[in-house]
């Protein structure tokens, strides 16, 4: 009768252990594991572990901006995420190296930044977005050198400028407008040598 008392008792103390080391688990797990694992790992470990525990109790460096760096070495695509969950940056590592196309988005979901990446320099192309959702930049670089077409626009969607690189040096006609999309300057580059200028005012009228 004892006995079987004792067993009645014994289970429920056993179930509540054994789901206090399941839970104590899981925590730990969100505290200490890979910050990749989930977006929960991130934002645990970026941001609210930073603000309770000691620097010698994290398991990751963590930046200013409130981002876990990179882990020395890691392959593999890496993501961030903003305090409230929201994803920010994507893009593959290899050997801690980036490694193909990064993205970035803003809080309000628009694209921020698109580039690709070779061993860790930048290799391809490459576009930034102002938040509003309008382009702001798109250019071309080989083995971190600028090369190619470089194009820059105002946030009202008016072409600011077109430049023109080759391995890294200005070079051939370079353009720029005003916001009213009048010209502003021509500008003439011989690998990397500047050869010649004209300009004009806003109104139009060529400057002296």
């Amino acid at each position: 009768m004892s006995g079987g008392l004792g067993k009645k008792l014994l289970n429920p103390i056993i179930v509540f252990c054994f789901f206090a080391v399941l839970l104590l688990g899981s925590l730990a797990h969100l505290c200490y594991g890979s910050c990749q694992t989930s977006k929960w790992h991130y934002v645990i470990q970026a941001y609210h572990m930073p603000k309770y525990l000691p620097s010698s109790l994290l398991n990751a460096k963590i930046s200013p901006e409130n981002k876990i760096n990179i882990y020395p070495d890691y392959t593999g695509e890496w993501k961030s995420w903003s305090e409230d969950g929201k994803l920010e940056n994507v893009g593959m590592y290899v050997n801690g190296l980036k490694n193909g196309k990064f993205r970035s988005w803003y809080k309000n979901g628009n694209r921020q930044y698109v580039g690709e990446f070779k061993s860790g320099y930048k290799n391809g192309k490459l576009q930034l977005w102002y938040d509003n959702g309008n382009l702001e930049f798109t250019g071309h670089w080989l083995k971190n050198e600028k090369n190619g077409t470089h194009e820059n626009w105002y946030s009202n969607g008016v072409k600011e400028f077109s430049y023109t690189y080759k391995n890294g040096v200005l070079d051939g006609k370079q353009e720029s407008w005003w916001t009213n999309k009048k010209r502003q300057s021509i500008e003439i580059w011989e690998n990397g040598k500047f050869q010649s200028a004209k300009d004009w005012n806003q109104d139009g009228s060529e400057n002296e």
